[in-house]
């Protein structure tokens, strides 16, 4: 039978091929979409269906696995370098952590540096760095990943700066830097957006350099091997030897077990036979960190030497190649093997009906003329779950109805799954089609888990060969013309990035960003979501782009999402400072996307801590500092997991005040900001720690009697409407009685925002344009946020509005 006459299982989707057969409901709505003619615009489009519908960004780290989830912790509360620095008893992560998943802009922390300072080991080139660094004040330092350039820049910077020391986003424009208000101090550009046509100039670098001096500051550039430099030589990075940043890492391991650092205990663990088999390979600093970490815990009895050889073999791929590398060994092993590398956490019956899939797909493809069956009891869950080297834990989960019980399976080398997608995708190319299939099946799915990994896996195989995995899976999903592929498309360049291909994906966002395909400026903006939360200049460069471009109105809808995500993500404060300066352009597409944003991003609450319920999470962020911080109580940076020094809270906080105030004070959207603090304050009293937090803020909301009058007439008509009790809003109209907040008050915008027009209001009144949209812009028409002027007037549904401003 010919490959026509026996259809493929799994949707493949490859450009240029012909798509295999897929389930009839899928082909019924492939066939109406094809229907439509190829050049008919996306937009004004219907809203998705339910079914393709996308997902919510955040599921990639919530359902992703232990490899995602553990990037979602760093991405919120990591400041240490290169990850956790275990020892002794402490359950050990060992999954090759890659640089750039650890790259988080703004400051480092002194502990990170002293962190550093422990087991920093200096390359064969590190005094000239140095003496370069000094001569030039800034530095291009080129290597390959995984060699310790970046924990190289930072001690350097360290040593030149004293402790002050910053990591710039990579879309930093260096023509502009160190622009008007920036600390002195020193700085670190990891990769750089670079190309053939816009490349690292010596004139631009010179130039640079006398800025940084006149600034009293430094700059190391880390490059990459392939970055696009002319007229200037970097300098190359070479790592110090492995056996001696493996003592130093032990010496701090020893030393955080209580232990004699420099006594006979280093040596014996030196003198193992693991040891010595792991220092004959090629290994970067996170895993020799790592190992260093199971030598201490095996000198304390923790960790059995069988693990110690788990640790060696998992780096040379021992077992999986063992697995998929014997022509003797069973197809469905070997597809409960990568099974298992992409639902890794899952119960045993989840995972082995997906190998059991994956098993059919590759028989077809060894066999296509003949439908072959499974066996149903033929493996023992202990001999499967010992041949791939993995452990099954019972554990509990919380439901509407109780506690049940349940099982995960994982392998025991949290490193082994990523080992045994690229050893495949490597080693075995023939079955890189039927895996691809498989995994197609899978982002097809109904099932959000199933998306979900199919992205990661995607993802991964896109960093071990990028033209095979970007061709086979992120351009297909990212082009295609359904949301939910274009979903999994932004997934696997976040965990692609993660991977190490932190510059390559960005370079493809931005012009994915300006693209003429308006689905990959969609997928661009929708990976933002997740990229953008570490990488925020970057983001907002493109996104801007975005929302002035002509079809903005077919991707207004994501990049609002986005924007919310942003917010609400673990670094707001870049992201609000960019909506106040959007609410100051000239453009009405940037004030709308402003406002929208900004009013949709109030809609989120968080889940609490141990002393209140949960808030609104931009309330909580701006009530981080100030007198308002303290009459809270309980908001508090730690308590939300924000980093940041005190200055970029005190930022961030009069960010949120500002945008309250400009979209209360706006025509087009005043009503629904009025809306949605209504929905902050209703049912307040329900929530502890709610009705004083709301009394500490929106007091800085007030700035002259007319604002003060709009959230009087705001706080009586949710009392109207049963949503505060009589002593609620007694507590909240006294609070709003005081004077109105003035300049150096916790609730006056920070100076970094003063001095504008524009920060009271977005926009002038003007004639709706229906569906929340602003009328025409109107120059000279907005007020200004100070005393002595004349804000808009109460805009609160009920509670009439004049329709022109006028200076006081």
């Amino acid at each position: 039978m010919d490959a026509q006459a026996q259809p493929r299982v799994h949707v493949q989707g490859r450009p240029g091929q012909e798509k295999p057969a897929a389930p009839a409901a899928e082909q019924a709505g492939a066939a109406e979409a094809e229907a439509q003619p190829a050049e008919q615009p996306a937009a004004p489009a219907a809203p998705p269906a339910p079914e393709d519908r996308p997902d919510s960004p955040d599921l990639l780290y919530r359902l992703g696995g232990a490899r995602q989830a553990e990037a979602g912790e760093r991405r919120l509360y990591a400041d240490s370098v290169g990850g956790d620095q275990v020892a002794g008893g402490k359950h050990v992560h060992y999954h090759r952590a890659d640089e750039a998943a650890g790259y988080r802009p703004g400051r480092v922390s002194p502990d990170e540096l002293r962190a550093l300072d422990e087991v920093y080991v200096g390359g064969p080139v590190h005094d000239e760095a140095g003496a370069e660094l000094a001569r030039r004040r800034v530095l291009l330092l080129q290597g390959a990943p995984r060699t310790g350039r970046k924990a190289a820049a930072l001690r350097l910077l360290d040593a030149a700066c004293g402790r002050q020391v910053f990591r710039l986003d990579p879309g930093t424009d260096l023509a502009r830097f160190p622009e008007e208000g920036t600390a002195p101090g020193g700085y670190l550009l990891t990769e750089p957006v670079t190309r053939a046509s816009d490349p690292l100039r010596a004139a631009r670098i010179a130039v640079l350099g006398e800025r940084l001096a006149a600034h009293g500051s430094h700059l190391v550039i880390v490059l990459d091997p392939q970055a696009a430099v002319t007229g200037i030589r970097p300098l190359a990075w070479r790592p110090a030897a492995a056996d001696r940043v493996l003592r130093a890492q032990l010496r701090r391991a020893l030393i955080a077990a209580l232990r004699e650092p420099d006594g006979g205990d280093a040596e014996r663990l030196l003198d193992l036979p693991q040891t010595g088999e792991l220092l004959a390979g090629r290994h970067g600093p996170a895993e020799l960190r790592d190992f260093a970490a199971l030598l201490v815990g095996h000198l304390d009895g923790d960790v059995a030497a069988d693990r110690l050889d788990d640790f060696v073999a998992s780096s040379a791929t021992g077992r999986v190649a063992e697995v998929l590398d014997d022509p003797a060994r069973e197809l469905r092993d070997k597809a409960f093997l990568l099974a298992l590398a992409v639902f890794e956490g899952a119960s045993y019956q989840q995972v082995t009906a997906e190998s059991d899939a994956l098993t059919l797909v590759l028989r077809q493809a060894e066999d296509p003329e003949h439908h072959l069956g499974l066996t149903r009891f033929d493996r023992a869950r202990s001999r499967l779950l010992e041949l791939v080297h993995a452990v099954e834990e019972r554990s509990f989960h919380e439901n509407d109805w109780g506690r049940v019980p349940t099982s995960s399976v994982s392998f025991r080398d949290p490193g082994a799954g990523f080992q045994a997608l690229r050893h495949l995708w490597q080693e075995h190319p023939a079955a890189r089609e039927p895996v691809a299939d498989w995994l197609h099946g899978l982002a097809r799915s109904d099932a959000v888990l199933h998306r979900v990994r199919a992205a990661v896996a995607a993802g991964l195989l896109t960093s071990v060969d990028f033209y095979s995995g970007f061709g086979t899976f992120v351009e297909p999903w990212a082009s295609s013309r359904g949301l939910r592929l274009r979903q999994l498309a932004s997934w696997a360049l976040q965990v692609a990035a993660e991977a190490g291909l932190l510059p390559l994906v960005q370079r493809m966002l931005r012009d994915w960003s300006g693209d003429e395909d308006v689905a990959l400026r969609w997928t661009a903006a929708r990976a933002y979501a997740t990229f953008g939360v570490d990488h925020p200049d970057s983001a907002l460069q493109d996104l801007e782009r975005i929302v002035r471009d002509a079809s903005r109105e077919q991707l207004m809808d994501v990049v609002l999402d986005t924007l919310g995500a942003l917010v609400l993500g673990g670094r707001p404060g870049p992201v609000l400072a960019a909506l106040v300066r959007w609410s100051q352009d000239p453009s009405p597409e940037l004030r709308e996307a402003c406002h929208r944003a900004f009013l949709q991003a109030a809609g989120g609450w968080d889940d609490g801590d141990g002393e209140s319920d949960p808030w609104p999470r931009l309330l909580r962020t701006a009530l981080r500092t100030g007198a308002a911080a303290g009459s809270a109580g309980s908001a508090t940076a730690g308590e939300t997991g924000q980093t940041g020094e005190p200055s970029e809270r005190a930022e961030t906080a009069a960010a949120v005040r500002t945008l309250w105030r400009t979209a209360l004070g706006s025509a087009p959207f005043g009503a629904a900001a009025a809306e949605a603090l209504a929905g902050w304050i209703a049912g307040a009293e329900q929530r502890h720690g709610l009705i004083p937090a709301l009394a500490a803020f929106l007091p800085s909301l007030v700035l002259t009697e007319r604002d003060r009058a709009r959230l009087d007439h705001l706080l009586r008509q949710v009392a109207r409407t049963g949503g505060l009790s009589a002593a609620a809003l007694a507590e909240l109209r006294a609070a709003l009685a005081g004077p109105a907040a003035g300049p150096g008050t916790a609730g006056s915008p920070h100076p970094s925002y003063a001095g504008s027009a524009h920060l009271g209001t977005a926009y002038a009144p003007g004639p709706s344009t229906g569906a929340g949209r602003p009328g025409p812009h109107r120059p000279g028409a907005d007020a200004t946020p100070y005393p002595g002027t004349t804000p808009a007037p109460p805009a609160v549904p009920g509670e009439p509005r004049d329709t022109e401003r006028t200076r006081g």
